[in-house]
């Protein structure tokens, strides 16, 4: 009777605190129950008032949806225009410079992001942030693999991306190379894996543009 008793007390405990999440692209989140989802909104009540006001929150803010279930629905959170190339390089600029470590330092040496034109200069700062090295230029137009979001805990989390840097100046020498990068937070590497996807869309599209009208 006893493990009867606390098996429903367990149960009803996960009923009460089940409910949706709403994951920002900026990577707040909004404890909510999800009433309709559009094609620009969704409409939820605040989790802590689910009888009180119907809120909005625009699609193009938000990264995903999990579920009370378990499931989860991921967005697209950038629109696919000019202006979006330079929103979509200024949040990956954000996540690098706040929440991304050099493969092996153990959140000693953080990575600091610089753009040079399109391409992206990742520079490793020492432990103080007052210097870093030169930094490798990357080209994300030449994106050659997204491997898959590597999670060892809830704050440690890699990310592995094969993309060209540039190698030699001079000679304008690109090679392939495997960029490994260090993220705390699942959230928050699985707002920059995006951004860099689109990062990388965002450059192919306005390649072909160019050549469309040479």
């Amino acid at each position: 009777m006893k493990i009867i008793l606390n098996l429903l007390l367990f149960l009803s405990i996960l009923t009460t605190y089940a409910q949706d999440v709403i994951v920002k692209i900026n990577g707040d989140k909004i404890e909510s129950k999800v009433e309709e989802v559009g094609s620009k909104f969704v409409k939820y009540h605040k989790y802590n008032n689910l009888k009180g006001s119907v809120f909005n929150i625009k699609i193009s803010d938000v990264a995903e949806i999990r579920y009370e279930d378990g499931s989860v629905k991921i967005y697209t959170t950038i629109k696919d225009n000019s202006e979006s190339l330079e929103e979509t390089k200024n949040l990956v600029k954000e996540y690098f410079d706040n929440y991304t470590y050099w493969e092996n330092s153990s959140e000693k040496k953080k990575y600091k992001a610089v753009y040079e034109g399109d391409f992206l200069r990742l520079i490793i700062m020492n432990k103080s942030e007052k210097k870093g090295d030169k930094g490798i230029l990357y080209d994300f137009s030449k994106v050659y693999r997204f491997g898959q979001i590597d999670k060892r805990d809830d704050e440690v989390v890699f990310l592995n991306i094969w993309v060209s840097i540039l190698v030699k100046e001079k000679k304008d020498l690109w090679e392939k190379h495997k960029l490994v990068i260090r993220v705390k937070g699942y959230d928050n590497a699985t707002i920059l894996y995006k951004a860099l996807k689109q990062y990388h869309k965002l450059l192919l599209d306005k390649e072909r543009n160019e050549r469309r009208t040479k």
